[in-house]
C-alpha cells in the first residue's frame, strides 16, 4: 500500500437524500481510499491519499453551514492505519466538537479507542462494521481487518464508556452469511450493541467481476446463483430482499435489538 498526503479544496460533503441508515446530513473522509482491502469493496485500490489539511478546511466550512450530523468515514474507513501516525481523524472530531456539530463514526477498527475520551465529550455514535461472526468467512473477504470477535469486544468497550455504539452487518453477503445471521445478532445483543443495522451486497462493473472470481475459487457452488442476481442488476431480486429484512427484523425483535438508530441517539 502506498500513501500520497494531499491538500484538499472541500471537507464536508452534503448527503443529497434521506439517509434513513445512518442518520447523516454530511459526509468527510479524511483519506481518499483504504488499505483494509475488503474484497467485496470498491474503496480497496493501490494508493490511500491522506488529506493533511481536513481539519482545517472542515473548521472553515462548519462556519457556513446549517447544523446538521456530520457521517466520519462515510466510504473509507478513518481509522485505518494510516490514521495512527496522522491523527486526522482526531482533528476531525475536534473540529466537529468544537463547532457544535454532532457526529457519526463508521470503522473496522479498534483504534477508534484511542479517541474515546474524545468521542464521549460531545453527541458521537460509534457504528462498527462486522461482516459475520463466521470467522473463516470473515478471512476471506476482510484479511486485514480484526477478528469479528475483537469488534464485538470494540462495542462493548463503547458501551461500557457510555457511547451511542452499534454493529452494521454490511454488506449482507448473500447466502454466505446466512447460516451464521442468528449468531451475528445475538452477539451484538450479548455486546450491548444499541442497535444493528444492515444492507445488502451492491455489485457492479468490475468489482462485481473481482468478486465473482472470489466465488469461483472459494465458494464455487455459489457462482451461478450470485450471476443470475448481478448480471444485469447491483442488486438480489426483491423477492430475496424482503425475506432477507424479515430474518434480519424478526431476530433484532428476538433478541431485544433496534434495527435502526435511535431516532434520540441517547448514550
Amino acid at each position: 500500500m502506498r500513501y500520497r498526503d494531499v491538500a484538499c479544496e472541500n471537507a464536508l460533503k452534503v448527503i443529497t437524500r434521506p439517509d434513513a441508515l445512518f442518520h447523516g446530513t454530511y459526509t468527510v473522509d479524511p483519506y481518499q481510499n483504504c488499505a483494509f482491502g475488503c474484497l467485496y469493496c470498491d474503496s480497496a485500490l493501490e494508493t490511500v491519499d491522506v488529506k493533511l489539511n481536513i481539519a482545517e478546511v472542515l473548521a472553515r466550512e462548519l462556519q457556513h453551514v446549517p447544523q446538521g450530523r456530520v457521517i466520519l468515514g462515510s466510504v473509507h474507513d478513518p481509522y485505518q492505519p494510516v490514521e495512527e501516525r496522522t491523527g486526522l481523524s482526531r482533528a476531525v472530531l475536534s473540529t466537529l466538537r468544537d463547532h457544535g456539530f454532532p457526529c457519526h463514526i463508521l470503522t473496522k477498527s479498534p483504534l477508534v479507542l484511542r479517541d474515546l475520551p474524545l468521542i464521549a465529550s460531545f453527541d458521537c455514535a460509534v457504528t462498527v462494521s462486522v461482516l459475520s461472526v463466521d470467522e473463516t468467512l470473515a478471512r476471506v473477504f476482510e484479511p486485514s481487518v480484526v477478528s469479528p470477535q475483537e469488534r464485538l469486544v470494540l462495542v462493548r468497550h463503547l458501551r461500557d464508556a457510555g457511547v451511542t455504539a452499534g454493529i452494521a452487518v454490511l454488506p449482507v453477503l448473500p447466502l454466505l452469511a446466512e447460516p451464521d445471521l442468528k449468531a451475528t445478532v445475538a452477539s451484538a445483543a450479548d455486546a450491548h450493541a444499541s442497535y444493528l443495522l444492515y444492507k445488502h451486497l451492491e455489485l457492479k462493473g468490475e468489482q462485481r467481476d473481482r468478486f465473482i472470481e472470489i466465488l469461483r475459487d472459494r465458494y464455487p457452488h455459489l457462482v451461478s446463483r450470485y450471476q443470475r442476481w448481478y448480471e444485469s442488476a447491483i442488486s438480489p431480486d426483491q423477492k430475496y430482499l424482503s425475506s432477507l429484512a424479515t430474518r434480519i427484523d424478526t431476530l433484532c425483535k428476538r433478541y431485544k435489538l433496534e434495527n435502526r438508530m435511535p431516532e434520540d441517539r441517547l448514550r
